[in-house]
């Protein structure tokens, strides 16, 4: 194993309260999306998971799926991010009829952007964070996998 291989590229995680960097990045059909709150929604969720399509990345996003119906009532816009190429991510995507788009940080810069470490420089680490007004309120640095959704639902209520 080469030395390059077990780098991973990490950046000052973000403290509670912090902004919400400027990111922008290709979603799963290739189209640039300025990751910000989306009008008239006051919370932003980002996760990141380390690989399409693979076992506990599919929980993931299939948890923030199955909750998306109750974070839209309450006014949540939602980006799921990886390493993943924007064609990996599309068949992602639609193999698991999500209704939010996965961005593509090929590079890990914009993982890097948000203090999210990239192991090896090919994975990102599994996190979460919401955004209340740009400012971030919650963080989970474990990442969830099959109670991501619930875990974000219970996180706005405590914010709030």
């Amino acid at each position: 194993m080469s030395l390059l291989s077990i780098i991973s590229v990490n950046a000052a995680p973000l403290e509670l309260g912090s902004d919400l960097p400027e990111l922008k990045g290709a979603n799963q059909d290739g189209k640039e999306v300025i990751i910000k709150a989306a009008e008239g929604h006051q919370w932003l969720v980002i996760f990141t998971y380390p690989k399409a399509l693979t076992g506990g990345c599919t929980k993931q996003v299939c948890s923030v799926r199955d909750s998306f119906e109750e974070l839209k009532g309450k006014k949540v816009t939602i980006f799921g991010m990886s390493t993943d190429s924007p064609e990996q991510q599309k068949k992602f995507h639609e193999k698991h009829g999500l209704p939010y788009d996965l961005i593509s940080d090929p590079k890990g810069a914009l993982a890097a952007k948000l203090g999210i470490p990239v192991r090896g420089g090919v994975f990102s680490a599994r996190r979460a964070m919401l955004f209340k007004d740009g400012k971030l309120v919650w963080k989970d640095d474990k990442g969830a996998t099959a109670t991501q959704g619930a875990e974000l639902l219970a996180a706005i209520e405590k914010a709030k």
